[in-house]
């Protein structure tokens, strides 16, 4: 079935309201139901979202929770954010709508059509972004997390998130596993932990799994899914199936060759950071599997682009404005490697916003040393999220002022940059509102 046939068979009327519309998510799958030719609205706090002026740009209307559900017989679908007690969930019932979570809503799609879900623990929304690009010739209908969607008539590219096991909603057709880590200490209680949860989902992707095995945790991981299902590798170890070798960084992107089963591919991509390649080829493959001739793919390789909130540049006067999404001690890590190579002569200043009070504590020694990479660390209180509560602990608690690390207020960021005489690159980092930063300066 198409795309286009699973919607009609799963709704006739053709309208949505999205409960909790601005989630990175939900305003994907509502540009998607756009595009495909549905009338959708829903809700959210008043709260300003960059995901909303997307949505606002297609008339896409935005209501506030506190507003009742539109007459007629909408299908409901409602972020994961808000549970049963949500007003307009309630009222929805109590009306006899259709309601799905928005985990139910594409599992229902995934199942019936030709469908990539994009999973790991970092460079998710990367590699989902890269594989619409990569396969655009396909006019994929697609879902990235940074809010991007678009309906179309090949392929369903989507990002499927681990976190509380959301992912085993899904029944794909194929799967990418970029890595495998430990994250979310809220939910998961370990890394093994982790790992088991991921090869439940890998064994549920129908012809199979291509696995990122870049580093020793995931290699061990792609090994034991291999008894269970068909498992083709890439990365940076040697026995990938498709394995990254002889790479060379300058500022100007990334060459190397890319060894696969049957030949050698000599390439060259404007991207920095080993992280942003291995995403690119876990991307790659699943082109190549899908069809599309190594000429192609390296073609749409030379002019590839970053989703929002991923090492997203402004420049301001002299000084460079990177906004990015990381909010694990290995992704800045990654990120600040690739700021190097793009930047080497220039001073480095991180604006980290932590994300969460159970993510920052379980992982301190790490972010401590993943701070050292920066020329100078400014810290900005931690963001805590509605499934925990702070113990009263600010950031002070956790990491104590250095010659290399501050204490900052996010309204005193556009000011300290705007000061600066020497120009220098700013990273705005966080899965928090610290993006916000970027509009009083831009």
């Amino acid at each position: 079935m198409t795309i286009q046939q699973t919607l009609k068979s799963l709704n006739p009327n053709d309208t949505y309201y999205i409960i909790g519309i601005k989630g990175s998510g939900t305003s994907a799958l509502a540009h998607i139901l756009h595009d495909l030719g549905n009338h959708v609205e829903g809700s959210d706090i008043e709260e300003f979202c960059f995901t909303e002026v997307m949505l606002r740009d297609k008339n896409i209307a935005i209501h506030l929770f506190e507003n009742s559900l539109p007459k007629g017989e909408p299908t409901i679908i409602y972020s994961a954010a808000y549970g049963e007690e949500h007003p307009q969930r309630q009222e929805a019932v109590r009306r006899g709508l259709p309601v799905y979570s928005y985990f139910e809503f594409l599992s229902r799609i995934v199942s019936k059509v030709t469908s990539i879900a994009v999973a790991g623990c970092h460079g998710k929304t990367t590699t989902t972004s890269f594989l619409s690009q990569l396969t655009k010739s396909f006019d994929p209908t697609y879902l990235i997390g940074d809010g991007t969607g678009k309906g179309g008539i090949g392929p369903f590219v989507f990002e499927a998130c681990e976190y509380r096991n959301h992912f085993l909603h899904y029944r794909p057709t194929w799967a990418i596993i970029n890595n495998v880590d430990f994250d979310h200490p809220d939910f998961f209680k370990d890394l093994n932990h982790v790992k088991d949860t991921f090869m439940k989902f890998g064994v549920l992707a129908k012809e199979g799994c291509i696995v990122g095995v870049s580093d020793e945790t995931s290699l061990s991981f792609a090994e034991q899914l291999k008894t269970h299902t068909n498992v083709i590798t890439y990365g940076f170890q040697e026995s990938a199936d498709y394995f990254i070798t002889d790479v060379i960084f300058e500022q100007r992107g990334t060459s190397f060759n890319l060894k696969t089963p049957n030949e050698t591919i000599p390439m060259n991509v404007p991207l920095f950071g080993k992280h942003n390649v291995h995403n690119f080829i876990g991307a790659y493959v699943v082109g190549h599997i899908l069809g599309l001739a190594h000429e192609e793919l390296h073609k749409q390789g030379e002019q590839i682009t970053f989703p929002k909130r991923r090492s997203e540049e402004h420049q301001v006067g002299d000084q460079m404005i990177v906004d990015d999404y990381a909010h694990h001690p290995n992704e800045i890590q990654s990120l600040l490697q690739g700021v190097r190579q793009k930047y080497p002569n220039h001073i480095i200043n991180l604006y980290f916003q932590p994300h969460t009070f159970s993510r920052t504590e379980a992982f301190l020694e790490a972010f401590a040393e993943s701070f050292n990479q920066a020329d100078h660390t400014y810290l900005l209180d931690i963001f805590g999220s509605a499934r925990e509560k702070g113990d009263g602990r600010n950031v002070r608690d956790f990491f104590p002022d250095s010659n290399r690390i501050s204490v900052i207020e996010r309204d005193q960021i556009a000011d300290r940059i705007l000061r600066r005489s020497e120009p220098a690159v700013h990273l705005l980092v966080g899965a928090g509102d610290i993006h916000q930063v970027k509009y009083s300066l831009i």
